[in-house]
């Protein structure tokens, strides 16, 4: 059997934060961030879904929010896990990401830490743990509201690309990817956009 995911990457943020590591922090959305989740409803309103999961930050439950406020087709009862929440940066929330760009992140090492903050191998089993009970569910078509790091983490992991190269599936802030979940583990990503670039 074949399942369907829709991943929805919260909307932009202030310009105050909008180039550091958020992290855990719990920040708004910006004006651009609300269009942008907007749009994401204007998307999804013609679609039926079977189950909508969604991380508690205050980011993307805004955005959800106001993906609902349009897309009223959307499953009734959303189940919120904090598990596909963002990475803890600990110490390094809120610094500007200059100073410690992605590139030299080892997401790839479980052994890795964020100073005063969260393990990588701690984050990358609880953001698996939470896709792999929701593959096991029996809905076929699956929205999940979450976070960039979490969401391009799991794809990676889908498609079988190294956690390493994650960020070449790079998902921008108020973006959808659509994925195809096979039995036989020949996963398809159909694509990765912004919905406010056309809707």
């Amino acid at each position: 059997m074949k399942k369907f995911i829709t991943f929805v990457r919260h909307g932009s943020l202030p310009a105050e934060v909008a180039n550091t590591m958020v992290g855990h922090c719990d920040v708004p959305l910006s004006e651009t961030g609300r269009e942008e989740a907007l749009a994401v409803g204007r998307y999804l309103k013609n679609r039926s879904f079977d189950a909508a999961y969604s991380g508690n930050l205050a980011r993307v439950v805004e955005t959800r929010e106001l993906v609902y406020s349009i897309a009223e087709n959307l499953p009734p009862n959303i189940i919120t896990d904090p598990r596909l929440n963002e990475m803890d940066f600990g110490d390094w929330s809120l610094r500007p990401v200059t100073e410690a760009p992605p590139d030299t992140w080892e997401v790839g090492n479980p052994d890795y830490r964020f100073p005063g903050g969260e393990c990588m191998g701690d984050f990358m089993a609880r953001t698996r743990g939470a896709l792999a009970d929701i593959c096991a569910s029996p809905a076929e078509k699956v929205v999940i509201f979450s976070h960039g790091g979490v969401i391009m983490g799991l794809l990676a992991d889908m498609i079988g690309l190294p956690r390493n190269n994650q960020f070449h599936l790079w998902v921008e802030r108020g973006s959808v990817a659509e994925v195809v979940v096979c039995d036989d583990g020949r996963n398809r990503l159909n694509r990765i956009f912004r919905p406010l670039d056309f809707f």
